[in-house]
């Protein structure tokens, strides 16, 4: 019999804003995608989104107890905390013995104090993909977990964190296979309130192609939770996932995710020089924000031929003594023109 793995995304809509709503969650795909590709169909997955249905906490409670599953995982941001103790709490109710995880930005953020809720055995920090696999590895063998980078778990009653993992250097050795991509309802996404705002087609996709940023901002979780250095796909690697959702599921609207998409100009040109070039007609926007003051009329108008509809500066203030005081430093003057 398969082991059972559940992947939560605890989404909660933020107290103090109605902006946004519920998103693909990448991070679960690329782990689930990194489970097949390591363990073939020794586990059965499911990727549990509570955005979707707004799900509370006795819907919750039943989803657990249908699946059955040995091991939940729990993707979290910070402000989602509550929530996601309280999910940990109703897995243990159900099956005192399940195994769970936190991941995300709340472990990245509140590290060791976490695990102060008995319901956590462990904590993956960082990047997922290998240390989710080696936690796996270490649990059937039930061996010492001293030796798997990049968690946090209990011993003899004291919290512990290993070294963190180095970040991934070649993300083209990392994907979402089709596999992971069937465990969500990808047009179920498309009846919420989206990053972006707005939708031109029927449904979205969400696109990764880098990870890091260099610019020290005060007030991004960016640089802890994915570093301080620009890492990235190679422009074919992006261009042949975004055929394949393409080709497979009909995505005719692509959502970049990434932190500063245009912090090297010259791949960004060669991606959108890849999309023009195979004539997909596609609708392309980025809604976690474009650098403004590298912006160059070059990439500004290839991003447009290839299918750009909608740019989302970084700008925070227009005021030259915050812009320094929380570090953004965005040139004002440049800023303008660019606009």
């Amino acid at each position: 019999m398969n082991k059972m793995i559940l992947l939560i995304r605890t989404y909660q809509s933020p107290a103090t804003t109605t902006t946004g709503g519920p998103v693909p969650p990448l991070d679960l795909l690329y782990m689930a995608s990194a489970i097949m590709k390591a363990f073939a169909d020794k586990y059965e997955i499911k990727v549990l989104d509570t955005g979707i249905g707004a799900l509370g906490l006795e819907e919750i409670k039943k989803e657990v107890e249908d699946f059955a599953p040995h091991i939940v995982c729990l993707n979290s941001l910070i402000f989602e905390a509550d929530f996601a103790h309280k999910i940990a709490a109703v897995c243990k109710m159900v099956n005192e013995g399940v195994i769970v995880l936190m991941h995300g930005q709340l472990v990245d953020m509140a590290k060791e104090y976490i695990l102060r809720d008995g319901n956590i055995d462990y904590g993956i920090r960082g990047e997922g993909e290998i240390t989710f696999v080696e936690l796996l590895e270490n649990l059937e063998k039930k061996g010492d977990p001293s030796g798997v980078a990049g968690i946090i778990y209990r011993r003899e009653g004291k919290i512990v964190s290993t070294p963190l993992r180095p970040y991934i250097e070649n993300l083209d050795e990392i994907t979402i296979s089709f596999g992971a991509w069937d465990l969500i309802n990808i047009k179920e996404y498309a009846k919420y309130s989206n990053w972006n705002g707005s939708l031109k087609e029927k449904f979205y996709m969400p696109v990764l192609t880098s990870r890091g940023c260099p610019f020290p901002c005060t007030f991004c979780s960016e640089r802890e939770t994915q570093g301080k250095r620009f890492r990235v796909r190679s422009p074919e690697n992006v261009f042949n996932e975004i055929k394949a959702l393409h080709e497979r599921y009909d995505v005719k609207e692509i959502h970049f995710f990434d932190a500063v998409f245009n912090f090297d100009a010259e791949r960004a040109k060669k991606i959108c020089r890849l999309i023009i070039d195979s004539g997909m007609k596609l609708k392309l926007a980025f809604p976690h924000g474009i650098r403004a003051d590298i912006m160059t009329d070059d990439l500004m108008h290839l991003m447009r031929k290839a299918g750009t509809y909608k740019l989302t500066y970084g700008i925070e203030t227009a005021t030259p003594r915050l812009q320094q005081m929380v570090k953004k430093n965005l040139d004002i003057v440049q800023l303008k023109e660019t606009i």
